[in-house]
């Protein structure tokens, strides 16, 4: 009986400890399995290759550098080892900066003599880790710095999102837009250590390997952009923007100045960051895509075809002669050419770009009407997905009222509009798709767009079909024999259309729109030169010469 109760006694006794065991051994088995290997194994990020940014013919515009780096574990490091591996690196860094990091990025960029100095050194320097990565590299440099963008360092609210302290992120321009395709997954590598935190074996468990981010495709044409840059040297600023008729592919997207973003990669420091903002050119505005500019006289051929879609005017009708002056109220409204143009019609207005005749057809339109039409059409829609993109601007009567009050405007603000001048203010972008409909009109144009093999929206302009022959006819005629004859492309017609906007600080905007072939459009082109004058004289050239270098690249023309 006594054998018995010592049985049960012993079962009782040990049942928690067998309860204890099945509960640890089997129960929660996997849940210590992994943190025991967190225990003794420890993780180094392996980064991921970046996608690159490709040209339409696939030559990088984004790329990447192969570079070493050195990650330490701080909580580790003696301050003999610190010491030594300031040494080699020539670090100015307190060691305590890096308190409380379980593993950093020090360095990247290592030279070949740093590499070998810590290779050679590995015994005496257990807390340091020497890896290969990459580095983002733009081999062109700033002229695709507003289109492309750059990569820098996170912020403090990357890190809210998931980035580590030492990642970089796309800032602006497409490595912005598109960073969750061109970034990539991260990979790890393991090294195992002991309770000492000595490491005692590498790559204990199979090494993740990373995923690279995916290329990104764009519309851009390197030689064209290069060559735009090129065109622009003698001037400070300014835009270009060339669009593709066929697909609505972006094939010139260039902002001048600019910045080399491979300096905002290695990093700036705050003094040189105030300077650029500072800056009174305004290197980080993209003037492409968000410098707001009066139109000037490149609104005349959509004047135009308005007038004649109500059946205001016809093509050949003579308004009033142009004296030079024109009297409307109280005020003498002056022509471009003060000794006049005397009786033209809508061919001849468009192609001397006579002031004088398109405040005559302003008035017919009339103010209301003008402003209910411009903000139908398709003029200034965010086209792209820049976060940078700024529309342009249409004013509304509404908007007449609450800026000026109900009597502080009059009809006369028709006269303004009616020549790109007031309150309009649009975009080098919405010029281009303004020209492009134009251009293709009746048909559709594709709207613009800077990826490859992306869907997109298609275009029209409201009109009779038999406007757009007549505005296209009056804007060859402006290349051939009027105000836009430097545009001219030897074995090409092209047809466009000067403007020169005023600028209350400084000289006029030199403006030309065009597309060419006149006959058969395929692509269209705005030129914005700031403070350079008329757009015959300077704006209407550079667009001619892209068009030239366009063709020839095509094997249209010697």
């Amino acid at each position: 009986m006594r054998a018995r109760y010592f049985r049960i006694a012993v079962v009782l006794l040990f049942l928690p400890i067998l309860v204890r065991v099945v509960k640890y051994q089997v129960l929660e088995h996997p849940r210590l399995y992994q943190e025991s290997l967190r225990n003794y194994i420890k993780s180094l990020k392996l980064e991921p290759v970046r996608g690159e940014i490709l040209d339409r013919h696939g030559i990088p515009i984004a790329s990447y550098k192969p570079q070493f780096k050195v990650s330490i574990i701080p909580a580790k490091m003696t301050d003999e080892e610190w010491a030594l591996l300031s040494q080699g690196l020539h670090l100015q860094t307190p060691r305590d900066s890096f308190a409380g990091a379980a593993f950093v990025t020090l360095k990247s960029g290592l030279s070949i003599e740093q590499v070998t100095f810590l290779e050679e050194r590995t015994d005496r320097l257990p807390w340091v880790f020497v890896s290969p990565t990459t580095i983002r590299y733009y081999p062109y440099g700033g002229p695709f710095f507003h289109g492309i963008g750059y990569i820098g360092r996170v912020t403090a609210a990357d890190l809210r999102r998931g980035y580590d302290v030492d990642d970089y992120r796309g800032k602006s321009g497409l490595e912005r837009v598109f960073e969750d395709v061109l970034r990539g997954q991260k990979g790890a590598r393991f090294l195992a250590t002991d309770a000492h935190g000595r490491i005692t074996k590498l790559d204990p468990i199979p090494p993740i390997p990373p995923k690279s981010g995916q290329d990104l495709h764009t519309t851009l044409d390197i030689a064209l952009q290069l060559y735009a840059d090129t065109l622009f040297q003698p001037y400070t600023a300014g835009a270009v923007v060339m669009m593709d008729l066929r697909d609505g592919g972006l094939l010139v997207l260039y902002s001048k100045p600019y910045v080399d973003p491979n300096r905002m990669v290695r990093g700036l420091t705050a003094e040189e960051w105030r300077a650029l903002v500072r800056d009174s050119t305004h290197p980080l505005l993209n003037r492409a895509v968000s410098g707001r500019y009066p139109p000037g006289s490149t609104l005349k051929p959509l004047i135009g075809a308005i007038a004649l879609d109500l059946g205001l005017i016809s093509p050949t009708e003579k308004l009033a002669p142009c004296t030079g002056r024109f009297a409307y109220g109280d005020r003498i409204w002056r022509c471009w050419y003060i000794y006049g143009h005397g009786r033209l019609n809508l061919y001849q207005a468009i192609q001397h770009s006579c002031d004088v005749y398109f405040y005559q057809v302003g008035l017919r339109i009339g103010l209301r009407r003008l402003l209910r039409i411009l903000n139908r059409l398709p003029l200034t829609d965010a086209w792209l997905p820049l976060n940078e993109m700024r529309s342009g601007f249409i004013p509304t009567l509404n908007w007449y009222r609450r800026t000026y009050g109900r009597y502080g405007f009059s009809e006369g603000a028709v006269l303004n509009l009616a020549i790109g001048q007031g309150e309009i203010l649009l975009t080098p972008l919405d010029l281009t798709v303004m020209t492009a409909l134009l251009a293709k009109g009746p048909e559709p144009v594709p709207a613009p767009h800077l990826i490859q093999e992306r869907e997109t929206a298609w275009l029209t302009l409201p009109f009779a079909n038999w406007v757009f022959p007549v505005i296209r006819k009056a804007m060859r005629r402006v290349v051939e024999k009027g105000t836009g004859q430097a545009a001219k492309v030897q074995g090409v017609p092209v047809a466009g259309k000067t403007g020169t906007a005023q600028n209350p600080h400084g000289k006029d905007h030199s403006l030309f729109v065009a597309f060419a072939p006149a006959d058969d459009p395929e692509v269209a082109i705005t030129v914005v030169v700031e403070n350079a004058g008329h757009g015959g004289e300077v704006a209407a050239p550079i667009a001619g010469k892209l068009l030239q270098r366009y063709f020839q690249l095509e094997g249209r023309i010697p």
